[in-house]
């Protein structure tokens, strides 16, 4: 059975995946999250965290584990750090799974393939903070990742959020996609607002494979937990 290796995104944490965790286990599959440097409750300080930082922790992990070939499933920002992983370890590495994530070339930066009128922003709000990250907004948050949980639930999940260390967007990646050396896949949610389809189109295309649908979201792993982890396992 193949075992997952759960890459959360920006302002996320491993607690983003638990949903989906669970839903693997059942399913009798092993699956792991951790927090990136910055993120959940990890205590690396935002000023310091840049995309190195985000690759150094997976490589570390993966360097110290004996247990087999995994899939790694990246959501969002952690599309980045796919291509240099699964380079590095092409003996672990079996599957790349983007979830409604940044696939980019070699020398690209995420925040050129971010929507213009959120380009900007993130600029402006990076440099008015105090460690070049971007602080959260309720009201943004609910709409582009909680639309369909409860009030309740789109709450507690917000609460657990941290401000996104800015230079991990502006940092170019070092490896790209055009150097994954095993199975890819891209999948999508079909009501995201944060990476519209066109823009997942374009980065299937870019994987060689089709895209593929889950009918939520941009948070696919909190809004069809059931839905992703049957995805993922299939």
């Amino acid at each position: 059975m193949p075992q997952f290796l759960l890459i959360h995104g920006g302002a996320h944490g491993a607690w983003c995946w638990e949903p989906v965790i669970a839903e693997l286990e059942k399913r009798g599959h092993r699956a792991v999250a951790f927090d990136l440097p910055g993120h959940g409750d990890d205590p690396t300080p935002r000023a310091s965290v840049n995309l190195r930082a985000y690759v150094g922790r997976i490589t570390e992990f993966l360097r110290g584990d004996d247990s087999g070939l995994w899939t790694l499933v990246g959501h969002s920002l952690a599309g980045t750090v796919l291509p240099e992983v699964a380079v590095t370890f092409p003996e672990k590495v079996e599957t790349v799974i983007y979830l409604a994530a940044f696939a980019l070339k070699k020398g690209e930066a995420s925040i050129n393939y971010t929507l213009p009128e959120r380009r900007k922003l993130f600029y402006e709000l990076a440099a008015n903070s105090e460690d070049n990250s971007l602080p959260l907004d309720y009201e943004a948050c609910r709409r582009l990742y909680f639309a369909t949980l409860s009030e309740d639930e789109a709450r507690r999940a917000f609460a657990r959020l941290t401000p996104q260390p800015f230079a991990v967007f502006t940092d170019a990646v070092e490896v790209g996609v055009e150097s994954i050396p095993c199975h890819r896949r891209y999948l999508a949610g079909v009501q995201d607002l944060v990476i519209p389809a066109e823009r997942s189109q374009l980065f299937a295309e870019r994987l060689g494979v089709p895209m593929e649908t889950v009918d939520t979201g941009h948070d696919a792993m909190l809004t069809a937990p059931e839905a992703l982890a049957r995805m993922l396992a299939g």
